[in-house]
């Protein structure tokens, strides 16, 4: 089969990135790079910096990557599934709810495969403690814990702590525990003179019975990426700073770490992404999953804001 035709739709921080891997992934191939503002990294090579989506969808093209700031994922997601190609688009999947329906909604009515990057999905170490919940180590899952803090990340303006970084922690949440979201409540701060929160503690049920809590924080200067679910028979923890595994059994004894790979997450979830398209079994995020998780971290946001203890976090896809 012949490889995929890419447009890549922003060159900043983060798709920067996604030029090089586009370049270097066997069934990939970058033909148009999309980006107002230019080329401030220099990833372009010998491709011609273009202004609009509609010069990108002229090249000719299969697929898209779509690395904009937040309010422009749902309009540039539309226009791509309208136009028949399908499109990985940078998390969180829409600037509302709303928006991350309607972008469902059109991918669904042209067929295309539309995805959205929750890369923490293939973090090595996520990775391998999904395999070990597969193969029963932990017997019923009871409780999630995430715990993700850092300094406060320059590039992100938009948007807050909430979703930026909860929404990762949500996703992977309800990816491993299963099960659709029931109540939700959350206390924020915001303490650095930014725009939104800084810092996101949320409390959820998954489900009738797998709780879930998720602190996310980006003034502290203490990195911490940890991941820890615990079941009938024990618990595992994920440090996808680290990139490493950890087991302990219910009676608490400790057990030799158990083996994570190397694979660069954002190149697997690229890969995934290709694969979506030709068919096969896939990890990558759907519309539907992104728009789940958004609608969590929105409860959140809704519960720290009003105070209330519970919020619903329900999110079905329209059309």
């Amino acid at each position: 089969m012949s490889a995929l035709r890419v447009a890549l739709v922003g060159i900043g921080a983060m798709g920067r990135h996604h030029a090089r891997l586009l370049r270097e992934i066997d069934g990939l191939e970058l033909v148009a790079i999309v980006d107002r503002g230019g080329d401030p990294y220099g990833v372009a090579g010998g491709l011609e910096v273009l202004e609009e989506v509609d010069d990108a969808l002229a090249v000719g093209i299969d697929a898209a990557v779509i690395a904009v700031p937040t309010a422009a994922h749902e309009p540039v997601g539309r226009q791509f599934a309208e136009a028949g190609v399908h499109f990985l688009v940078e998390k969180p999947v829409a600037e509302t709810v709303e928006g991350g329906l309607r972008l469902a909604a059109a991918a669904a009515a042209t067929g295309v495969v539309g995805a959205v990057g929750h890369v923490e999905r293939f973090n090595p170490a996520v990775a391998a403690l999904r395999s070990e919940l597969a193969a029963g180590r932990l017997g019923r899952i009871t409780r999630i814990e995430a715990r993700r803090q850092s300094p406060y990340p320059a590039r992100i303006r938009d948007v807050g702590v909430g979703k930026d970084l909860s929404v990762h922690d949500l996703d992977l949440a309800a990816w491993l525990g299963g099960g659709a979201w029931g109540p939700i409540s959350a206390r924020s701060l915001r303490a650095a003179g930014h725009p939104h929160e800084d810092v996101l503690v949320v409390d959820g049920l998954l489900g009738d019975d797998v709780r879930v809590q998720a602190t996310a924080n980006w003034i502290s200067p203490v990195r911490e990426r940890l991941l820890i679910v615990t079941g009938e028979l024990g618990v595992l923890v994920a440090d996808t700073a680290a990139g490493t595994l950890g087991v302990r059994a219910a009676d608490g004894r400790a057990t030799s770490p158990l083996p994570v790979g190397d694979a660069e997450p954002l190149r697997a979830e690229l890969e995934a992404f290709r694969d979506a398209i030709a068919g096969f079994p896939s990890s990558i995020a759907t519309l539907e999953e992104g728009t789940a998780a958004l609608a969590a971290v929105e409860a959140a946001l809704e519960s720290a804001r009003t105070g209330r203890s519970a919020v619903r976090a329900d999110a079905t896809v329209a059309g």
